[in-house]
């Protein structure tokens, strides 16, 4: 809770970002590539949490992004960059 407090209202993506071109510079300069999902981003996750919300119920942002975006949208990428 404690780490999840400290970014409140933050993506710190720059870290995450950091994070990786390390891990990938230690893999022996494995190529990164970045994918931009901040279209898909809004359309799936950000629209649902308005629309949840404005049912009165209560939106899991977290999950949504975990199901639509890193294991949907960037899962159909790389299928299809293949």
């Amino acid at each position: 809770l404690e780490d999840e407090l400290a970014h409140l209202g933050e993506c710190p993506w720059e870290d995450d970002l950091q994070v990786c071109q390390s891990v990938c510079e230690h893999a022996g300069n494995v190529t990164l590539e970045t994918v931009s999902l901040g279209k898909e981003y809004r359309e799936r996750v950000v629209q649902y949490t308005i629309e949840e919300a404005q049912r009165g119920r209560t939106p899991n942002p977290d999950i949504m992004c975990n199901s639509r975006i890193k294991f949907g949208c960037f899962l159909e990428y790389i299928e299809n960059a293949g």
